[in-house]
């Protein structure tokens, strides 16, 4: 073991001694049931709480040290290498951050690891994962080689999903492009070729062989160190940005210190191993309610608050945010063999969207989602879509919701399902003989809709004022007219882009990107925003490219989009200080980069005045939930089950009998409602505004106060096999004392923000009717409930 010269210099001699005594990597490690870093059964036996997390290690130098051992060695330390170490670090002989920088190098822990790791990215261009590191480590440990691990990454599934049935010539061509990057010399692909041939080497061997070479290890040096630092500091796989970031500081210059320094002071660090909440001890639970609510479709169970109590806000969206994405294309793959027609419907579409709100695991994701698909509009009304773009378009939204802006506005503006619906798929050059010009549709909503709106913004969202104190607009007709001719020339992919034909009529081809065909794309120069001009005779991946840059960079960029989304999840009326803070994360997420959506959405959520209970209470506080996430709300929460395991929610939209709104189907391109309609009355007097308040009429008041009360009274919705049957189970063995009755579905479905003269009015309501018949008192308190402001105004 070499000691880092901090520690040298300190005298510590029993440092060898101690650290040489540590034990496997992947021991297992017993539950923990609130994530604090100390098995339950040690939290037991010393009398503590296993349910609470209180893991102080900033405060106690024997809990640190222990963390470590935990963390690093993954098991608990011997009590003379604990004391001996808490009393350097207590004594300050030893910085914190210096024991975790010398546990990370200590060859048990770095050079035990690094060959799983360096296997991870030579396969699959990625960190691994916690568990399967663990799990490799452990087999190495126990006498497993590495070639023969690496077999087993040859064979995995993630293999074949990622690569597909590979030959000999190809697994050798893999192998020389992603360790070495280049194709393979022809001697050497020879050799290999021959060995793997004669059986004399396995594909697990050439590529630990190439895994293992000087010039891999040293290439992805700084990646193992930071992926080793996520998996024993944050207690997860890195996130991708954060992955590139750290493994580019260190391959230029920085230290792992400064690595370890960053990790030890980050709120997502002390978020590990301390509760965080620093409310009173009856309002965590209901500031936990209220955060779920915003943050996906609502709990299930006090079971999901619980959880959030347990492990803080910032863990909550970590692992939200890795969580993997529902995919809406693998439903309608599963429908189209269901069935066995050859054909999917716009139905199937629906269900699957309903399925990821109420089933789904990735709560946040689809909450976000949502929020998305009401800012980059498309729509099943005029022009109908097809059913896979549909689907496509909504997957698309799900794998870039915690990415980056600029990556989503481009796979926005090339999908198909966005082409067909704003006209840029097979928009056309300009034709002066026929006076033809490329159609102006998308380029125009992207400019007012997608990005950055029709007046300057400052940072904090206000508008600019001109010299004449006007606003200033951020475009005119000519720029309009310059996107359009710099997104001419798409249209489906897969055609052969020489046949001039094609362009025209080319199959329709629904879920992969529109591809461009150079003679149908504007030669002539571009005016763009802030005077940028686009030179002539680009190509059009090039113009489009720049096009959006140009978009992208724009300062509105960050408050408008940030506004919007504001609005979709907290309130609708984010204060100033609440966009400034949300623009400022989507200008550099504290890594130097704009639009990372990850940073964007955490700061939203876990923006002060999102999460002060005391402010959700102003006049201008809170939002109308839409007709969908209350229902969503009211499904999830109620445990809606069907006996196929799907669901049969397809059109809402009617005001007349059913919510006035439904997702896929908004009227146009402006969303279902104006993020900046004012209601007349007492809203538009105060200056504020009520978006959701557009859809709301005498007409939908009723039809969903008549949804909402058939479906509390039936206890169902749908029909045959994929009928939802709501269950009364845990309700019903409430009814009994009415006060937890409505106390339960207060925290459920209002987050807790039943007001006292409501609950006094459903508590009496209750206890009035007879206290043998449980199921009706459940059903009149749903009612009651639905039909109650509480439920439809989010604070």
């Amino acid at each position: 073991m070499q000691i880092v010269p901090a520690l040298r210099r300190a005298g510590v001699r029993a440092a060898a001694l101690a650290l040489s005594a540590w034990a496997p990597w992947a021991l297992a490690l017993a539950p923990d049931a609130d994530g604090d870093g100390i098995p339950d059964s040690i939290e037991v036996a010393e009398g503590r709480n296993p349910a609470v997390k209180d893991n102080d290690i900033f405060a106690d130098a024997s809990l640190f040290v222990r963390q470590q051992y935990r963390d690093m060695l993954r098991r608990e330390g011997d009590a003379g290498g604990v004391d001996y170490w808490a009393g350097q670090v207590r004594s300050g002989a030893v910085a914190r951050e210096t024991l975790i920088y010398s546990m990370l190098h200590a060859p048990e822990t770095l050079g035990r690891l690094a060959p799983v790791m360096r296997l991870y990215l030579a396969y699959f261009r990625r960190a691994p994962d916690r568990d399967g590191l663990d799990y490799w480590a452990d087999q190495r440990s126990a006498g497993r080689t590495l070639a023969d691990i690496s077999q087993q990454f040859a064979g995995s599934q993630e293999f074949a999903a990622t690569y597909g049935s590979t030959t000999d010539r190809e697994f050798v061509q893999l192998v020389y492009r992603n360790v070495l990057e280049r194709q393979p010399d022809a001697a050497g692909f020879t050799h290999w070729l021959g060995e793997l041939a004669s059986g004399r080497q396995t594909r697990g061997t050439l590529m630990a062989v190439f895994s293992e070479s000087a010039e891999y290890a040293a290439k992805t040096s700084a990646q193992v160190r930071v992926a080793l630092l996520y998996i024993a500091m944050m207690g997860r796989s890195p996130d991708p940005d954060g992955f590139a970031y750290w493994s580019s500081r260190l391959s230029t210059g920085a230290s792992d210190l400064s690595l370890v320094q960053a990790f030890y002071d980050s709120v997502e660090y002390r978020d590990r191993f301390v509760h965080t909440f620093s409310m009173a001890a009856t309002a965590p639970a209901v500031d936990a309610a209220r955060f779920l609510a915003q943050a996906s479709f609502g709990p299930r169970s006090l079971r999901d608050i619980a959880d959030l109590q347990s492990k803080g806000y910032s863990r909550w969206l970590d692992e939200q945010m890795a969580a993997p994405a529902t995919s809406h294309m693998a439903y309608m793959n599963a429908a189209l063999v269901r069935h066995n027609t050859g054909y999917v419907y716009d139905e199937d579409v629906y269900e699957s969207v309903w399925q990821h709100w109420i089933r789904g695991e990735d709560q946040l994701r689809a909450r976000v989602a949502f929020a998305l698909s009401q800012f980059f509009v498309i729509s099943n009304i005029a022009p109908n879509l097809d059913a896979w773009a549909m689907a496509s378009y909504m997957d698309l939204l799900n794998r870039n919701a915690f990415g980056n802006y600029r990556t989503l506005l481009e796979e926005v503006t090339l999908h198909p399902a966005m082409g067909f619906y704003l006209d840029m798929l097979k928009s056309r050059k300009e034709d002066p003989a026929t006076g033809r010009h490329p159609n102006e549709n998308y380029a125009r909503e992207v400019l007012q809709l997608f990005s950055i709106g029709l007046v300057r913004l400052n940072l904090d969202g206000t508008p600019v004022p001109g010299t004449d104190g006007k606003p200033v607009p951020t475009y005119d007709e000519e720029v309009v007219q310059g996107f359009a001719k710099a997104f001419s020339g798409w249209s489906f992919g897969g055609a052969d882009t020489n046949d001039p034909k094609a362009f025209l009529r080319a199959k329709a081809n629904w879920t992969v990107p529109m591809q461009a065909w150079a003679s149908e794309h504007s030669q002539g120069t571009k005016l763009l925003l802030e005077g940028v001009t686009l030179p002539a005779f680009q190509t059009p991946q090039t113009d489009m490219r720049q096009a959006l840059d140009n978009i992208f960079y724009h300062p509105n960029v960050g408050p408008f989009f940030c506004r919007v989304m504001l609005q979709r999840l907290v309130t609708s009326n984010p204060s100033r200080g609440q966009v400034q803070r949300c623009a400022t994360a989507f200008n550099d997420n504290g890594f130097g980069e704009r639009g990372n959506l990850r940073a964007v959405f955490r700061a939203i959520l876990l923006d002060p005045e999102a999460r002060d209970l005391g402010l959700a209470t102003g006049p201008g506080a809170g939002k109308q939930r839409e007709p969908v996430v209350r229902f969503a709300n009211f499904l999830r929460a109620l445990g809606a089950t069907s006996t196929s395991g799907r669901n049969a929610i397809h059109y809402l939209d009617s005001a007349d009998d059913s919510l006035g709104q439904s997702p896929l189907l908004a009227p146009s391109v402006f969303n279902f409602f104006s993020p900046f309609f004012r209601p007349m009355g007492p809203v538009a007097a105060a200056g504020l505004v009520a978006p959701e308040f557009q859809i709301t009429t005498e007409t939908s008041v009723v039809g969903a106060l008549n949804f909402f009360t058939t479906l509390a009274d039936k206890g169902y919705y749908g029909w045959g096999e994929n009928q939802m049957k709501l269950d009364y189970g845990t309700l019903q063995a409430l009814a009994g004392s009415p006060p937890m009755l409505v106390a339960h579905i207060d925290m459920l479905l209002m987050a807790g923000q039943m007001s006292p003269a409501l609950r006094d009015t459903m508590v009496r309501a209750v206890a009035a009717m007879p206290a043998g018949n449980a199921r009706n008192r459940v059903e009149a308190a749903l009612m009651i409930a639905a039909a109650s402001p509480d439920f439809v105004i989010q604070k």
